[in-house]
């Protein structure tokens, strides 16, 4: 909001409005794939009702890829519904 610099001190005020607390909801697997969503889900550290983390979404590609009997066919989506995300995988 204001910075305020003298000599070797600075100061600043923040003023954060936090947005809403968006949770984890339901990971959905399109294609053939015969793998459990709750193996996956555990898999991918993306657990139900936790708080979204967007460095979790970032990482499954990585988790996926190691995988060797899964192909990605487009990297994972999230679908945000009012305070939950929906995970997609194809």
């Amino acid at each position: 909001d204001s910075i305020q610099i003298d000599k070797n001190h600075i100061s600043a005020y923040l003023n954060y409005v936090p947005g809403p607390l968006i949770r984890f909801d339901t990971l959905t697997i399109h294609g053939e794939l015969k793998v459990k969503n709750k193996f996956l889900a555990k898999y991918l550290r993306i657990k139900k009702g936790e708080p979204f983390s967007q460095k979790k979404i970032d990482n499954t590609q990585y988790l996926l890829k190691k995988l060797s009997f899964l192909r990605l066919e487009q990297p994972p989506q999230v679908v945000f519904k009012f305070d939950k995300a929906y995970t997609q995988i194809y």
